[in-house]
């Protein structure tokens, strides 16, 4: 699901952004000043003479339609936008480069992220159809909170920050050799609770201390939308694992098997972990597994690079919001984009 779980990074950059420290002029050569500007406006939604003043009506009482946009413009407002200035950057860069897309260059970006829905065979046995893999796509964006016409936007977005930065990826053999003994050394099998509270964390962690089971608190108390109703369980880990924190997975390895680490703070979150087992695996030869290693770090080195673009690509551009409302948190979201770290 790698596909997929790019776009969801895409979609959710603005809470998730891991921007690498490497600028992206280093990279591409991207004019800094593209000014990106909304559509001026005054109200949330203009109500036409057609449309009654009411959205519903609840045993004969009404739901008011200004209310009810009032309310839904502000919550949901600013994301869009975002959304929305996000592919006219990304359109601008790949336009500035010479990179031309069209929808069937859309629509092939939207069968590959949903050929990657769900595992090949259904627990009968059965291949996934094509309805199989959308409806397990609905079920992701309902669980994420978006819309299908949030996900349309980030299927294009996606597909010119995959344009822009295709063939830019340099790998060497030197490289793939690391990528050989990371993949292939020691394995830790962990568990995880992630909290938005340090308090929080520090009870818990005291809890874990007096012996109180692990899985059973990850369940009733962490954030991590993945791993909490599983007990906290992340699977299977390599020493500098790309998928976590490095602070993460160095914690991981330091720990003995069974033991519980005291809170971690990671991008404002704080981790518990503990290690529930180590492995090693069998031992392979490098040739006969190079090609899929070479496959598996550019797509992982192409997500890191599109994570660095979209976020220099929002702080190089000149954006002005008319208006107020959307002003007001757009600019406070760009502030905080601005100061975090690369």
């Amino acid at each position: 699901m790698r596909y997929i779980i790019m776009l969801l990074c895409v979609l959710l950059m603005a809470m998730t952004s891991n921007a690498q420290s490497k600028s992206v002029k280093e990279l591409f050569e991207q004019p800094a000043d593209k000014t990106t500007e909304s559509s001026k406006s005054d109200k949330p939604v203009a109500r036409t003479m057609a449309e009654p003043a009411e959205i519903a009506r609840v045993n004969n009482l009404p739901i008011d339609r200004e209310e009810f946009s009032r309310v839904l413009y502000a919550s949901a407002g600013t994301r869009v936008l975002r959304l929305f200035i996000g592919l006219e950057l990304a359109r601008q860069m790949a336009d500035a480069q010479g990179i031309r897309l069209n929808q069937a260059d859309f629509d092939r970006e939207y069968k590959q992220v949903v050929n990657q829905m769900g595992p090949e065979k259904d627990a009968t046995g059965k291949a996934l159809t094509l309805e199989d893999r959308e409806r397990i796509l609905k079920n992701i964006l309902e669980r994420r909170g978006l819309s299908i016409e949030e996900f349309d936007i980030g299927i294009r977005h996606q597909a010119y920050l995959k344009a822009i930065v295709k063939n830019k990826i340099q790998i060497s053999d030197a490289r793939v050799q690391d990528e050989f003994k990371r993949v292939y050394g020691p394995r830790r099998t962990i568990r995880a609770i992630v909290l938005a509270d340090m308090k929080l964390s520090e009870d818990i962690y005291n809890r874990l201390t007096r012996g109180e089971d692990f899985a059973k608190l990850a369940v009733e108390n962490s954030i991590d939308f993945n791993s909490a109703p599983i007990g906290g369980q992340l699977g299977e880990i390599t020493r500098d694992d790309p998928r976590l924190a490095p602070m993460i997975s160095r914690v991981a390895f330091d720990l003995e098997v069974g033991k519980v680490s005291s809170p971690i703070m990671v991008n404002n979150q704080f981790w518990i972990i503990k290690v529930d087992q180590e492995s090693t695996p069998e031992p392979i030869s490098f040739d006969k597994v190079e090609s899929q290693l070479r496959s598996e770090l550019h797509e992982r080195l192409e997500k890191e690079m599109i994570e660095k673009v979209e976020t220099q690509l929002f702080r190089n551009a000149k954006i002005k919001v008319y208006d107020k409302l959307l002003s007001r948190q757009f600019n406070l979201w760009m502030d905080q984009l601005k100061t975090r770290k690369q």
